[in-house]
């Protein structure tokens, strides 16, 4: 069994995680509105847009998964923490 404190800081870290997952998904909904508003985004290319955001889950899953359970959950949570930032630098 884990010590209280290697518990505590992993679910900080999932938290935390979650809380970054939760904005990222809301920025994108944010920012294709903005752009529709604006008249730069017709319909049909925010829907490609939406429909390859949640495709990405449906084709990202079960490789996931296969990771989470070969390597486990902290490495699996640094390596997408390490992935989101890496997107958002591009």
């Amino acid at each position: 069994m884990l010590p209280d404190s290697a518990v505590r800081r992993s679910l900080a870290l999932l938290a935390c995680s979650l809380l970054l997952w939760g904005v990222l998904r809301s920025l994108n909904d944010l920012l294709v509105s903005l752009f529709q508003a604006a008249g730069r985004l017709p319909f049909a290319t925010a829907m490609l847009v939406h429909a390859s955001f949640f495709s990405a889950y449906l084709l990202v899953c079960l490789p996931a998964g296969v990771y989470l359970r070969r390597y486990g959950y902290r490495r699996g949570l640094t390596v997408s923490a390490g992935l989101m930032a890496a997107g958002a630098a591009a």
